[in-house]
């Protein structure tokens, strides 16, 4: 990737450094030959580096180089979304990463991850990959412990990987509870704000996936909700998806029981619903809505709140951003720390507990009145 500005500047200025210190004991045009991915800087052939992007202003560095003294400080040095670290690192190649990310261990595969990440061009390839295989074989990943479909989702939604869209919602269309035993929470937290990251602000596929009868209610929320996403995001207009909205309400949807009108009434309510107002109370009259989910009381509450200031929070909620960072996405979650069950962590989101952790209800509707309570308090 070719840089501009300051950062090109800093590479070089970097490299020729490195080189001049014998640090990196490779000619200079080797030295200061860099790809960056995400705020990653990769020397390449054996050396991987990450600089954070943005001025040092506490440090001696700031004015001209203000990361040089760190890096100069040890050449196998890791800043990490922001987080400095300072160990010896062997970088990886692919297949070494795919193999950490193939199953869970009980530990998260940080540095696969990150090296995953800064490898940006050589790795995307198999990540769709393994997706591919992952719906072909969509049947064996619920006995298995494997977590590879995972890792390949967020790490192409970071990468905004527009060729992932397709294997996602291809996926995830699978008809029944498959694609949600197989990914556990993700479906639920997750998918919406994948699905926007890998969309590049086609919404196409997406509403595919809303109007689809056969996939999971759940899946279809998802969808709609990364719709939502693509606003709060700015890459769609607010007016493009209430129209659409609107047509799912005045007959784009079946009015028959499903999840899928509680989700639609939320996601309108998120958006600020005053266009939607009367089709949704008609939804309601219709008894199509849950509830205990979303109550016409929380309509009629956010209508007195005020547009700007509904569509002001919906800008900064963290449940409607594009993945930017598996690592921070992921390491949290409790399958990686067994011995606690759960960790304190930045972002104000559930935990997805990956590996198998829901179970099929007897009563369906006791199922999606338990679900729908337990995103409502997640909100």
């Amino acid at each position: 990737m070719i840089l501009g500005g300051s950062c090109a500047d800093l590479v070089s200025a970097l490299g020729r450094e490195l080189q001049m210190v014998g640090l990196l004991r490779m000619p200079q045009d080797n030295a200061i030959e860099a790809g960056v991915n995400e705020g990653c800087i990769q020397w390449r052939p054996r050396v991987m580096m990450c600089c954070a992007v943005r001025p040092y202003d506490h440090t001696p560095y700031h004015a001209s180089r203000p990361c040089t003294g760190m890096i100069l400080r040890s050449v196998s040095g890791i800043i990490i979304g922001g987080h400095v670290c300072w160990k010896g690192v062997q970088a990886m190649d692919v297949q070494e990463i795919l193999h950490q990310l193939a199953t869970t261990t009980g530990t998260f595969p940080r540095e696969a991850v990150a090296q995953a990440t800064a490898q940006r061009e050589a790795i995307t390839p198999e990540l769709l990959r393994v997706l591919a295989e992952a719906q072909h074989n969509i049947g064996h990943l619920i006995e298995s412990d494997s977590m590879a479909h995972i890792y390949a989702m967020f790490l192409l939604a970071q990468f905004r990987e527009s060729r992932a869209y397709p294997l996602i919602v291809e996926f995830f269309s699978v008809p029944g509870d498959i694609a949600l035993d197989t990914t556990g929470d993700v479906a639920t937290e997750d998918l919406g704000r994948i699905l926007a990251s890998v969309s590049c602000g086609d919404i196409r596929l997406m509403t595919a996936l809303v109007e689809n009868a056969h996939a999971n209610e759940y899946v279809r929320v998802a969808a709609l909700r990364g719709l939502v996403t693509l606003v709060a995001c700015g890459e769609q207009s607010r007016d493009e998806i209430v129209t659409y909205l609107q047509h799912l309400f005045q007959g784009g949807l079946a009015r028959d029981e499903s999840f899928v009108w509680s989700g639609l009434v939320s996601v309108s309510n998120d958006l600020y619903p005053e266009e939607l107002y009367d089709d949704i109370k008609h939804a309601y009259d219709d008894k199509l809505i849950e509830t205990a989910f979303i109550g016409l009381d929380d309509i009629d509450e956010t209508l007195k709140r005020g547009k700007v200031h509904i569509l002001d929070e919906l800008q900064q909620n963290p449940r409607y951003s594009l993945i930017t960072d598996t690592i921070t996405e992921m390491e949290w979650w409790a399958c990686f720390h067994p011995e606690s069950h759960a960790v304190p962590h930045m972002h104000p989101v559930a935990p997805p507990a990956v590996k198998h952790v829901q179970h099929k209800a007897k009563d369906k509707r006791k199922r999606k009145l338990a679900k729908a309570a337990r995103r409502r308090n997640r909100r």
